[in-house]
């Protein structure tokens, strides 16, 4: 049935994983308009940032240089080692700011998961990446 689903596996070595699946079963029709490069903005994150108060790199979301005024829907979630989602918005001008709670986090790898929709596509987009907290 068409969708989104929601997938959370456990590994052997307590690696667990949550992913969103768009499952869609329709052709696409004949009228059908090829999006070509540079037609949308592009969605895209950091793979490391350090919260350290210095100014540079403080804060871990979609910089202004790429913000998307053209997204219906976006959504970004942010889980520590265990699964637990430890921030999310819906708001893609927020940054996360490296704490939980108001407590600073470890330094570590972190996994998020962001959905987004541009204005004019049928259907979200799901990415998965990770992100390195340093100090």
């Amino acid at each position: 049935m068409p969708g989104i689903y929601t997938i959370f596996s456990a590994g052997p070595l307590g690696c667990d994983s949550l992913s969103w699946v768009s499952l869609d079963l329709e052709p696409c029709p004949d009228d059908s308009i090829p999006v070509e490069p540079g037609d949308t903005c592009i969605v895209a994150l950091p793979n490391a940032f350090s919260p350290n108060q210095d100014g540079l790199n403080d804060l871990f979301g979609i910089t202004e240089a790429v913000s998307c005024p053209d997204l219906l829907y976006f959504e970004l979630v942010i889980f520590n080692r265990w699964g637990q989602i430890i921030w999310q918005t819906n708001n893609q001008d927020v940054k996360w700011d490296g704490t939980f709670k108001g407590v600073e986090q470890e330094l570590g790898v972190y996994v998020w998961v962001m959905r987004f929709q541009y204005v004019d596509a049928p259907s979200p987009t799901i990415e998965t990446g990770t992100v390195t907290l340093i100090r």
